[in-house]
């Protein structure tokens, strides 16, 4: 692939997985601390579980025919905001690009939760990790903190983070406030971001222009005949948070 595309104008990076998660069913859980993130990397550093290795072994070959375009990592455990916390040190690569998602309070901000008959709340008391914890503005701001601050630790340069992804249900009534705490703590960290998503043609729950109610049912028809869809998309209160930005 590198051999076909070096020198594509289009291609910003090679994304090598998106969500990778090898620490899943490997004895580590979801969110653990650091203390714990970093013992179980010593445990299955230079396994089929090491991440950093494959990320290594799968650039060096990238190189040997593309030395220009840049490399997006994932983080583990799904791209988590908390998971660069177990890498001992950085990529040697100087053209990698280190990437996280950000859909925490996931309880809070995804699709199961749209369905329940009441809702978990943003901002609010959710579960996360095990427990009920609030998540506002200010414990966005500390989880989204992390890889930043393992970037500094690292010699990481601030333009080589990126947030590769973030959203939520747009139905949800928080969904607005949360795409704002989000994109507030992002412009504060100068980070490259890209949401989710714009127009999506086959599922509509994080195409904010929609707004906050459900689709017409020709929605879903044009996706079953492979068609594009010809909903109107509007400027919406749900979409204001990125629109704004974007015409910075």
């Amino acid at each position: 692939m590198a051999t076909a595309l070096k020198g594509y104008p289009a291609i910003a990076a090679y994304n090598i997985i998106n969500e990778p998660a090898p620490e899943k069913m490997g004895g580590l859980a979801e969110h653990a601390s650091a203390t714990a993130m970093q013992a179980w990397y010593q445990q299955h550093q230079g396994s089929a579980r090491d991440l950093p290795a494959f990320y290594r072994e799968v650039i060096a070959a990238i190189r040997e025919v593309d030395q220009q375009t840049p490399v997006m990592v994932d983080s583990g455990w799904y791209a988590a905001a908390d998971a660069f916390s177990y890498w001992p040190k950085a990529l040697e690569d100087k053209r990698v690009l280190y990437s996280v998602h950000m859909y925490e309070p996931y309880s809070a901000t995804s699709a199961p939760n749209a369905k329940r008959a009441s809702p978990w709340p943003y901002p609010g008391k959710v579960p996360y990790a095990g427990t009920q914890q609030q998540w506002d503005a200010q414990h966005v701001a500390e989880y989204l903190a992390l890889p930043f601050a393992w970037a500094k630790a690292h010699g990481v340069a601030r333009h080589q983070m990126v947030v590769g992804e973030f959203g939520c249900v747009r139905t949800l009534p928080g969904c607005t406030h949360y795409l704002e705490d989000v994109l507030t703590v992002l412009d504060q960290h100068q980070a490259h971001w890209a949401f989710y998503s714009f127009r999506e043609d086959s599922w509509d729950g994080m195409d904010y222009e929609l707004g906050d109610k459900k689709v017409p049912w020709q929605y879903w028809q044009a996706a079953e005949q492979n068609l594009p869809d010809t909903v109107p998309r509007h400027a919406t209160k749900e979409f204001e948070p990125i629109r704004k930005r974007l015409e910075r």
